[in-house]
């Protein structure tokens, strides 16, 4: 917008969208496609607030004085997605949602190696964020008995005003270990959410484990390699849009209730409308 201002003829439109004439905050806050990144990496309530300065400064200033950890995993969604303007306006194709929030992940994670095992998804993980209007937030957890090799599992779906939409519960008879206890729970709730009509979710889990191994393939040779794939499958199949996190024990509470054995309605317990 600069140049043009300043009698150049040049095409100033967004290289990304092709709709509106690019300027700061156009790139980072407006495009319709970076603000599909905000909200791929639950950070839609920052942006609502960013978008009212007046002046880069003011939202650098803003940014600055966010919790530590949000402000850097602010910063490095920006970087990614910046660099990943760049190579489409050089003629590399626009790249995906989860290509650029993977790329912010990673980037937020290296900047702080002692964290590395902690933070996996784009988020703080004590901090409960409600999904966008239209998302549905899934909460899952299991529950392991070494001594039986029994387990259980439990879920809660809830939608962008925190009330719960949907829950289910049920014990499993034989189990391997807690990995696989942490799946099942993930397993139930993605086969009853199509059928109730839900096709947009973000998955909530406390398993480092769980939530590695459906975001990637690298969990693929351990016990639960099959319960791993097929959840990947229904994920694939059955969802438009997926976002899968990793949070604390403390943010996964309503979903650790629901696997408690109080809470068993039997094996392969039917989900119900809350």
């Amino acid at each position: 917008m600069n140049i043009k201002r300043r009698g150049m003829d040049t095409d100033t439109r967004c290289p990304v969208c092709w709709r509106l004439n690019e300027d700061g905050g156009h790139c980072f806050l407006k495009c319709k496609f970076v603000v599909r990144c905000w909200r791929e990496v639950m950070l839609e309530d920052i942006r609502t607030e960013l978008i009212h300065k007046r002046s880069a400064a003011e939202m650098i200033l803003a940014i600055l004085a966010l919790w530590d950890d949000v402000s850097m995993w602010v910063i490095m969604l920006l970087y990614s997605w910046w660099e990943a303007r760049n190579k489409t306006n050089a003629g590399e194709g626009v790249r995906s949602l989860g290509q650029v929030a993977h790329r912010a992940t990673m980037l937020a994670i290296e900047s702080n190696p002692a964290r590395k095992e902690v933070n996996i998804a784009l988020r703080p993980p004590d901090r409960r964020i409600r999904p966008p209007m239209g998302i549905l937030k899934i909460n899952c957890d299991g529950a392991f008995f070494a001594e039986t090799k029994t387990g259980s599992w439990g879920f809660v779906i809830r939608d962008h005003n925190s009330h719960a939409v949907l829950a289910g519960s049920g014990s499993l008879g034989a189990v391997h270990d807690a990995d696989c206890s942490e799946v099942q729970a993930c397993l139930a709730a993605l086969q009853a959410a199509p059928s109730h009509g839900i096709g947009s979710i973000v998955l909530e889990s406390d398993s480092m484990n769980t939530v590695k191994a459906l975001q990637s393939n690298e969990r693929d040779r351990s016990p639960a390699s099959v319960l791993y794939k097929e959840a990947r499958e229904l994920i694939s199949l059955c969802f438009d849009s997926v976002q899968v996190s990793h949070i604390s024990r403390s943010c996964n509470r309503s979903a650790h209730e629901r696997a408690r054995p109080e809470s068993w309605l039997g094996p392969g317990s039917i989900p119900c409308l809350v």
